[in-house]
């Protein structure tokens, strides 16, 4: 059990080591929110929840990636719009689910209206990130969808062993879609060059600072305010023979030494380092500043 002063104590300190900013100039680019629910309503999506889900994945747009411009910001953000429909709707459409791989390795149209979009926007990143980025980025969704599936289909038969620690990271990896946002801040330049070489190896430290940011800032919400004992904080304790709380201090811990090492190889790779920094205090801010996770509680950023 982790009490709520604990939790605010560890967090405050984490913040405080990364050195997070508070901002003040966000507003969301209502244009782009038109865009997203006027291509949801292209493919025949059109019910409420879908405007709320275009309005989060804006939000979440110009949080995480407010350096991106034009129509790679609008495809980034359709395509995190995605996730959140994914994660929203999956129980509902579990048949198409089931044969979306399938599907696409045929040639077959998806079943449902929300996965052929997917499918789209999916490709539609590849206008906008090299080869082997958008490989990865059409590969994250493929898991994020199978993974949703399993969640679906075997809630709460899921718990770790003391055998297996490795599986919560595992899991996590297809269930969060970390790879593909990691690729978001390493647009191809002007003249269509890449650059992989110079940000390839940011992206496992980038990955895993994605994972375990979301998975410590929606702890509160999870665990504390409610009852949720199937998220990775609790998995990585089960795995691991320790309380939630160690687990907890081991993921600020990692995030800490993710945050350490990305600014540290920034200093090699300088041309991405407004891009990143900027990611970095952006995707942390949205989860201090969203209702959803109710951090709003702890006054982060009060002196």
């Amino acid at each position: 059990m982790v009490s709520k002063s604990q939790y605010h104590s560890m967090v405050r300190e984490l913040l405080s080591d990364i050195a997070l900013k508070q901002r003040s100039d966000f507003a969301v680019d209502t244009d782009i929110e038109k865009g997203i629910i006027e291509r949801f309503a292209a493919y025949g999506l059109t019910p409420n929840r879908m405007v709320a889900i275009a309005r989060r994945g804006v939000e979440c747009g110009e949080w995480f990636f407010p350096f991106l411009e034009g129509e790679n910001k609008f495809a980034a953000t359709l395509y995190t719009s995605m996730f959140f429909a994914i994660d929203d709707l999956s129980p509902e459409i579990t048949e198409p689910l089931g044969s979306f791989c399938q599907n696409l390795l045929v040639g077959r149209p998806q079943k449902h209206p929300l996965l052929r979009l997917c499918f789209d926007v999916t490709l539609e990143m590849n206008r906008f990130y090299g080869r082997f980025a958008s490989d990865m980025i059409l590969k994250s969704m493929i898991e994020f969808l199978s993974a949703n599936l399993v969640e679906v289909k075997l809630p709460g038969k899921i718990t770790p062993l003391p055998s297996t620690p490795s599986f919560p990271r595992y899991f996590r990896l297809k269930s969060g879609m970390p790879e593909a946002f990691a690729f978001f801040p390493f647009p191809t330049l002007d003249d269509g060059e890449d650059n992989l070489d110079e940000f390839i190896l940011l992206l496992p430290d980038l990955i895993d600072f994605i994972d375990a940011g979301n998975d410590i800032l929606s702890f509160y919400k999870e665990s504390i305010l409610s009852d949720d004992r199937e998220n990775c904080i609790h998995q990585y304790a089960d795995a691991h023979c320790i309380s939630p709380a160690e687990s907890l201090i081991h993921h600020c811990d990692l995030l800490k030494k993710c945050v350490s090492n990305l600014r540290a190889s920034l200093l090699k790779y300088p041309r991405w380092e407004d891009n990143l920094e900027q990611f970095i205090q952006g995707y942390l801010g949205f989860h201090i500043a969203c209702d959803r996770y109710h951090l709003a509680d702890f006054a982060i950023f009060d002196t």
